[in-house]
Protein backbone atom coordinates (compact mmCIF):
# COMPACT_ATOMS: atom_id res chain seq x y z
CA UNK A 1 0.00 0.00 0.00
CA UNK A 2 2.62 2.22 0.77
CA UNK A 3 4.51 3.81 -2.81
CA UNK A 4 8.30 3.29 -3.01
CA UNK A 5 8.67 1.29 0.44
CA UNK A 6 11.41 -0.55 -1.15
CA UNK A 7 13.24 2.76 -1.82
CA UNK A 8 12.26 4.24 1.76
CA UNK A 9 13.48 0.94 3.45
CA UNK A 10 16.83 1.15 1.48
CA UNK A 11 17.59 4.86 2.49
CA UNK A 12 17.10 3.98 6.29
CA UNK A 13 19.09 1.17 5.56
CA UNK A 14 22.05 3.67 4.69
CA UNK A 15 21.41 4.77 8.17
CA UNK A 16 22.55 8.17 7.57
CA UNK A 17 23.70 10.42 10.31
CA UNK A 18 21.74 14.23 10.64
CA UNK A 19 25.38 15.60 9.62
CA UNK A 20 25.26 13.21 6.40
CA UNK A 21 21.63 14.32 5.89
CA UNK A 22 22.65 18.45 6.17
CA UNK A 23 25.69 17.40 3.68
CA UNK A 24 23.09 15.87 1.43
CA UNK A 25 20.86 19.44 1.63
CA UNK A 26 24.03 21.43 1.06
CA UNK A 27 24.76 19.61 -2.08
CA UNK A 28 21.43 19.68 -3.05
CA UNK A 29 21.52 23.41 -2.36
CA UNK A 30 24.65 23.92 -4.59
CA UNK A 31 23.37 22.01 -7.35
CA UNK A 32 20.16 24.46 -7.31
CA UNK A 33 17.90 21.79 -5.73
CA UNK A 34 16.28 24.05 -3.01
CA UNK A 35 15.67 21.67 -0.46
CA UNK A 36 14.07 24.63 2.02
CA UNK A 37 16.68 24.19 4.51
CA UNK A 38 19.58 22.50 5.84
CA UNK A 39 18.54 20.76 9.30
CA UNK A 40 19.30 17.35 8.81
CA UNK A 41 15.86 16.27 8.54
CA UNK A 42 14.49 15.24 5.15
CA UNK A 43 11.09 16.20 5.23
CA UNK A 44 8.84 17.56 2.19
CA UNK A 45 11.20 20.39 1.10
CA UNK A 46 14.26 17.65 1.18
CA UNK A 47 12.13 14.94 -0.54
CA UNK A 48 10.95 17.61 -3.06
CA UNK A 49 14.29 18.46 -4.24
CA UNK A 50 15.33 14.35 -4.22
CA UNK A 51 13.05 13.74 -6.58
CA UNK A 52 13.94 16.91 -8.80
CA UNK A 53 17.44 16.18 -8.96
CA UNK A 54 16.24 12.37 -9.72
CA UNK A 55 14.50 13.42 -12.70
CA UNK A 56 17.36 15.48 -14.28
CA UNK A 57 19.55 12.56 -13.59
CA UNK A 58 17.34 9.90 -14.76
CA UNK A 59 16.30 8.38 -11.85
CA UNK A 60 13.00 7.04 -10.94
CA UNK A 61 11.64 9.76 -9.05
CA UNK A 62 11.12 8.06 -5.26
CA UNK A 63 12.63 11.28 -3.44
CA UNK A 64 14.79 8.59 -1.50
CA UNK A 65 18.22 8.00 -2.28
CA UNK A 66 20.57 4.68 -2.54
CA UNK A 67 24.13 4.87 -2.10
CA UNK A 68 25.15 5.23 -5.70
CA UNK A 69 22.35 8.23 -5.61
CA UNK A 70 24.13 9.77 -2.66
CA UNK A 71 27.54 9.46 -4.08
CA UNK A 72 26.59 11.00 -7.64
CA UNK A 73 25.13 14.08 -5.66
CA UNK A 74 28.60 14.04 -3.93
CA UNK A 75 30.87 14.31 -7.00
CA UNK A 76 28.14 16.86 -8.73
CA UNK A 77 28.48 18.99 -5.32
CA UNK A 78 32.01 18.81 -5.69
CA UNK A 79 32.67 19.51 -9.20
CA UNK A 80 30.04 22.89 -8.96
CA UNK A 81 31.93 24.09 -6.05
CA UNK A 82 34.98 23.38 -8.03
CA UNK A 83 33.51 25.71 -10.77
CA UNK A 84 32.78 28.63 -8.09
Amino acid sequence: AEPFRAERLAEEALELTRDERRTIQRDLTLLDFDPRGIDGIFGPGTRGAIRNWQQQNGFAQTGYLDEEQVARIEAQAARRAAQL
